[in-house]
């Protein structure tokens, strides 16, 4: 899932199908299932047709097979392919984004190589590449974020699993949640992509007639500060700086003739 905050919202949702190719990273091991922008058309009835779409899978008793029915089983990827091309739906928005937020949905514990902290250039070493490049976009004040939710079983309570399941993704996410519920999912995804804003508002009455208003916030990453320049002093707009040539023989202010 995709979302990218402030002026345009971006919602994608890509999904790991079956493919005939073998080759590792080939993006046709990943299909845009759900897109959902806020500029769209909604009088062509697309935006109906998707939800209803996914709706269906939803509805089945067995989603695991009517998913395997229609795209024929699953198969992991090279996810920092993955990562790249979420990348490029924030760049094809062209508007301006304060924060960039991914966050990656999954069951799996492990979707790298058996021996993936020894790999020196496979598939989880590109990935913490991108997620590096992600986070810290040089030249730029978004801030941009990668997170993971791990998906696990409503029994799966003890510790040491958990330390065990989540080892590989807290080298990408050291902040890596885990959600054994929907509405535990609501409120991770929640906190991740609207970080900016107040998770909740809380009444408080001091006295008699007197009441505030106590909002929790969580603080998002800093933006770069803009680069130093000179300014005028009168009307503060940025001093040009302009190299010139001027004849041997010039005039300086009081009228003097100056030869150089």
């Amino acid at each position: 899932m995709v979302i990218s905050m402030k002026f345009h919202v971006t919602a994608n949702c890509a999904i790991q199908v079956k493919s005939d190719t073998h080759m590792p990273g080939a993006v046709r091991n990943c299909v845009e299932w759900f897109d959902l922008k806020v500029r769209s058309d909604h009088d062509s009835g697309e935006d109906q047709r998707r939800v209803c779409a996914l709706k269906e899978f939803i509805d089945e008793d067995d989603i695991k097979a009517a998913f395997d029915e229609r795209f024929g089983g699953h198969r992991k990827c090279d996810l920092s392919t993955l990562l790249w091309y979420s990348r490029k739906i924030f760049m094809e928005q062209g508007v301006s984004q304060r924060q960039q937020t991914i966050v990656y949905l999954t069951n799996d514990t492990n979707p790298f190589e058996e021996n993936w902290a020894t790999q020196i250039e496979g598939y989880f070493t590109r990935m913490k590449k991108g997620v590096s490049s992600f986070r810290h976009q040089k030249g730029k004040r978004t801030s941009g974020e990668f997170s993971v939710v791990l998906l696990r079983k409503e029994e799966d309570d003890d510790d040491e699993a958990y330390e065990k399941d989540t080892r590989v993704w807290r080298q990408l996410d050291p902040n890596i949640g885990a959600s054994k519920s929907i509405e535990d999912l609501e409120t991770q995804m929640f906190q991740k992509t609207f970080s900016l804003r107040a998770f909740s508002n809380i009444a408080f009455e001091l006295g008699p007639g007197v009441k505030f208003s106590v909002s929790v916030y969580a603080l998002a990453a800093e933006a770069r500060p803009p680069p130093k320049e000179y300014l005028e002093y009168e009307t503060e707009n940025p001093v040009e700086k302009r190299q010139v040539w001027v004849p041997h023989d010039v005039r300086c202010v009081s009228g003097d003739l100056i030869s150089r």
